[in-house]
């Protein structure tokens, strides 16, 4: 019994930054039981508790690598670069999947991500992020 089901649901770990970056998770409750979340900032933490998220890990500004289970995708939300750094390099060595950034500063360039290992770079206005988990 091979293969994967076309309606489940991808495994997510979402990378939030700040407290800005909130707004994005708006839409995307339904899907909890999928999401995995890293933070590097505690109010964040409590946050995405208050709103119902359970998969929280918060990462230490020395850590390097943390424990995780397989996903199917990396969603890097953008803040400020040193962080948005620090949130790819700990991805990237914690799991297997491919890393997507989620950008508003358009003055840092698409290549610098890609550099850092970001497979795709997508820049938006919105914050919806709902279609990026199917």
């Amino acid at each position: 019994m091979g293969g994967a089901i076309k309606n489940e649901r991808l495994r997510c770990l979402i990378c939030v930054p700040s407290l800005d970056e909130l707004g994005y998770l708006e839409n995307v409750l339904s899907e909890s039981a999928n999401l995995i979340f890293m933070v590097t900032n505690q109010r964040v933490q409590w946050a995405l508790a208050k709103l119902g998220f359970e998969n929280i890990h918060f990462l230490q500004a020395n850590e390097e690598l943390i424990e995780m289970p397989p996903v199917d995708r990396v969603i890097v939300l953008e803040s400020d670069l040193t962080t948005t750094h620090f949130l790819i390099k700990v991805s990237l060595s914690s799991v297997k999947a491919p890393l997507l950034v989620v950008a508003r500063n358009k003055s840092i360039p698409e290549q610098l991500y890609t550099l850092l290992g970001a497979k795709i770079v997508l820049h938006s206005n919105t914050q919806n992020i709902r279609f990026l988990l199917n």
